[in-house]
């Protein structure tokens, strides 16, 4: 992608995201280091999918921070504060699409990854997805219909019975194993929630659409800080 359109896409999502949902954006001092960023009170992550992870595996997705000056930041490590408004954008980029193996099964249940969990409202804004208009409109739920995109609780299900969820990724943040936030990211897609976290901590973020390598899809990207894993410190 040339890098002057991918910067501008960045800038129409921040202007979507400000304007059009009334999200609160707040200037943030940011560093290039993966272990000291500061908190952020608006957060926007991006998904890409051909990273070079090693030899033997090839190339993996992952998310990244996007930074106040357009420079993608390793998400090992995502420090937010506490009893404050949390903005978060998801940019994904990875157009894995529907995921046949997201539903539930003997080992994992994966069906609440599908569900938006531990935002405001319980929802979140999905833009920019081919699927919106056949599939989301038909399949989702109390589905609110605004400028450019929709607003939903869970991610459609396409296809017949035997297809899956419009889902490519989750951004999912697990306190002693319990899920407090779930944000499902279908591919090709922007999503945005408002959030907020009480309690002050460290956390863990997984994504949950086994999207990396080995049979099962957990393997590389998924076991793999700053890929589809990381920390969330909350203070």
């Amino acid at each position: 992608m040339n890098e002057k359109f991918f910067y501008a896409i960045i800038s129409a999502i921040i202007v979507v995201g400000g304007i059009g949902i009334g999200a609160i954006y707040y200037h943030s001092v940011s560093s290039a280091s993966s272990t000291a960023l500061p908190q952020q009170t608006s957060l926007t992550l991006v998904v890409t999918s051909e990273n070079y992870y090693n030899n033997t595996t090839g190339t993996q997705p992952a998310f990244y921070i996007l930074e106040p000056n357009g420079s993608l930041a390793s998400a090992s490590n995502i420090n937010l504060p506490s009893h404050k408004l949390i903005s978060i954008t998801i940019v994904d980029y990875d157009g894995q699409g529907t995921e046949a193996n997201i539903f539930a099964d003997t080992t994992s249940n994966i069906t609440n990854y599908a569900n938006v969990t531990g935002t405001v409202g319980g929802v979140e804004y999905y833009y920019n997805n081919t699927n919106i208009n056949s599939s989301l409109s038909n399949n989702v739920s109390n589905n609110i219909t605004v400028s450019g995109g929709m607003l939903i609780s869970k991610v459609p299900w396409v296809g017949n019975s035997t297809g899956g969820y419009d889902l490519a990724h989750t951004f999912t943040i697990l306190s002693n194993g319990k899920v407090i936030l779930n944000l499902p990211s279908p591919g090709d897609s922007i999503i945005h929630a408002n959030i907020y976290i009480n309690q002050t901590g460290t956390y863990t973020w997984q994504c949950y659409v086994p999207c990396g390598s080995a049979t099962n899809g957990w393997g590389g990207a998924m076991a793999t800080a700053g890929w589809m894993a990381g920390q969330v410190t909350v203070s």
